[in-house]
């Protein structure tokens, strides 16, 4: 099985620790990951990505597409006709129930 994670990462180790506890554990069990990494924030930085996403797509299969957090779940569906995992995080849902 082959997973991307389409996720915003952080710093020169382009990390993001909740990912990189999931990643760790499907590597674990023999799943083939691989990782988009998303570095630039806002809107404009999302934005510029999806062609960058798109061309991926077009060139490597994946079983599963799991996009972590609501803007990049978003980013990830806008980029692909395929399903799309996303996952929710506690500041995503708190965030947009503040701005709502």
């Amino acid at each position: 099985m082959k997973v991307l994670f389409v996720f915003r990462a952080y710093g020169k180790e382009k990390s993001n620790s909740v990912v990189d506890f999931q990643r760790a554990s499907l590597i674990q069990q023999g799943i083939n990951v691989d990782n988009f990494y998303l570095t630039k924030g806002g809107a404009k930085g999302y934005l510029q990505t999806i062609k960058k996403l798109r061309e991926l797509l077009k060139t490597s299969e994946y079983d599963i597409i799991h996009a972590h957090y609501s803007f990049c779940g978003f980013l990830a569906k806008m980029a692909t006709k395929k399903a799309v995992v996303c996952s929710l995080m506690g500041s995503d849902i708190f965030q947009q129930k503040k701005s709502c």
